[in-house]
């Protein structure tokens, strides 16, 4: 089921006649689309809810003009009833979900709206506090939620916010529990997120926290240190339903605001040594702490 029509200017792409130009449609309901493979481009599969099915046999396998006008009747009082109810204020008064928020809400919202003086809404909420719940795990378990969950243990840990990337690096290895292959030790196959490089690793810290990059001479090696803005991290941990960022002190937070050349330099944790040391206090999971849906809610409502 193609997730469109749930809000004004919802577009349908379609491949005309097999060729390569993709035109746009308005959508005014849902819309279905059949396949004998499922979506594996992420972004696609998202605006689908998929139900998987076995082939049967049906009593008709084909459409003639009988079935072609009763769609097309079904279709009209679709369409009539839309734009009866669309400015209706009793479909929308005293309506709000704390719960859903974001993408889900402009996604589900409305179909919870159509069906809200049915026996079929609990049902459909029902349903839909489990996408919310599955999205929210997805994004929490995400290759971005990991690199945002380790980033905050070790900037609570070392009290600052500039973490040298040996030591972001020698985190994933700890809470994966692998090693690199001695010929390729750049690189790291986990299960549960393919083949990581320290390339691929530096660039989404800095796509997804926004990281900023200084290099330094440490025991005749460069070292490259990332630089996190404590703001864009807290957006992160948001995003991703990790935690708060109560536990860092306002001193904290007051000495990542000021500019790096200001900011008094730590040799201390620019070492491997240290760096390895403190790698002992604990596995993140003793320090961040997960939010639920309800915790979710009380955000939103304060």
């Amino acid at each position: 089921i193609w997730k469109a029509g749930d809000k004004k200017g919802a577009k349908v792409p379609r491949i005309i006649n097999e060729n390569r130009d993709i035109r746009y449609y308005n959508a005014f309901c849902l819309k279905f689309a059949a396949g004998e493979n499922l979506i594996n481009l992420k972004g696609l599969a998202e605006r689908f809810i998929v139900i998987q099915m076995v082939e049967g046999q049906p009593e008709k396998d084909h459409y003639d003009q009988e079935d072609l006008d009763r769609f097309m009747d079904i279709r009209r009082k679709l369409l009539l009833w839309r734009c009866d109810k669309l400015l209706d204020p009793k479909l929308t008064y005293d309506f709000d979900l704390p719960w859903l928020r974001g993408r889900m809400r402009e996604l589900y919202l409305p179909l919870l709206t159509v069906v809200r003086d049915t026996t079929y809404y609990q049902v459909l909420e029902e349903f839909v506090r489990r996408k919310v719940e599955e999205r929210i795990e997805a994004k929490r378990n995400s290759l971005e939620g990991f690199l945002t969950k380790i980033v905050a243990f070790l900037i609570e840990e070392r009290e600052t916010y500039e973490i040298p990337f040996i030591d972001i690096w020698a985190r994933i290895k700890e809470e994966l529990d692998i090693a690199e292959p001695p010929t390729k030790p750049d690189r790291l196959e986990t299960d549960a997120y393919g083949v990581l490089t320290k390339q691929k690793v530096g660039r989404r810290l800095r796509e997804v926290l926004g990281s900023q990059i200084k290099r330094e001479w440490s025991k005749g090696k460069a070292m490259v240190i990332h630089i996190f803005d404590p703001q864009k991290l807290e957006k992160a941990l948001r995003r991703f339903s990790l935690t708060d960022l109560t536990d860092l002190t306002d001193s904290q937070k007051a000495e990542a605001d000021e500019p790096p050349s200001k900011s008094p330099e730590k040799p201390e944790i620019e070492g491997h040594e240290e760096g390895d040391h403190a790698l002992e206090n604990g596995k993140i999971g003793n320090s961040v702490r997960y939010l639920n849906l309800s915790e979710v809610v009380e955000d939103a409502q304060a």
